[in-house]
């Protein structure tokens, strides 16, 4: 991948990723989606990455709440509205969400 293709990608995206050194290309995984329901759903594992940036899509009837464990309820996780998303920069823990009411799809994506 080009490294103007990655800028441009980060940009749109909204994703911070630190500024690019000369021949390095971060690895954007736009693993896809995850189901937040009632009760916390695991978003993903713990593992080595620079960023991952979470996106409720303009769909949303309510907040999602995000955590660092599966104890995360809508009173203790971080709120984050329908159309917004989170960028969580670096982040090597586990996420996980919860919904207050029914379910809703959220879209991920990881910078390695």
């Amino acid at each position: 991948m080009r490294r103007s293709t990655v800028i441009a990608l980060s940009a749109a995206l909204g994703l911070a990723v630190p500024a690019l050194a000369q021949n390095y290309y971060p690895i954007l995984n736009p693993t896809g989606q995850v189901s937040c329901g009632a009760s916390a759903t695991k978003i993903r594992d713990a593992r080595t990455r620079s960023a991952i940036t979470v996106i409720v899509p303009s769909t949303a009837t309510n907040p999602v709440y995000f955590g660092p464990n599966s104890s995360v309820t809508t009173g203790t996780g971080f709120p984050v509205d329908p159309s917004h998303g989170m960028t969580l920069q670096p982040y090597m823990g586990a996420l996980y969400c919860i919904n207050g009411s029914g379910s809703q799809t959220i879209g991920v994506v990881e910078v390695y």
